[in-house]
């Protein structure tokens, strides 16, 4: 694969890592639901999870995500 490809790079930025990190803490959040068999538990995960998707989506739209055609590794 070359270097030039454009699906190398992953959306290195603040609003992709924000939004990454906060869906991983739902997945935790909704593991733990399932492991303790808490139907709240799971449910409030799974809310934190779409809402990690939210906050990416609206920091991407205020400017902290990446801009087309900009690559992040120089």
């Amino acid at each position: 694969m070359s270097g030039d490809s454009p699906y190398l790079d992953h959306g290195h930025s603040v609003a992709a890592w924000t939004g990454v990190t906060i869906c991983m803490i739902a997945s935790l959040i909704i593991a733990a639901g399932v492991f303790f068999d808490n139907d709240m538990l799971a449910i409030v995960g799974g809310i934190v999870f779409i809402a990690g998707g939210l906050v990416g989506w609206a920091m991407g739209k205020a400017n902290k995500g990446k801009k087309k055609g900009q690559a992040s590794h120089a």
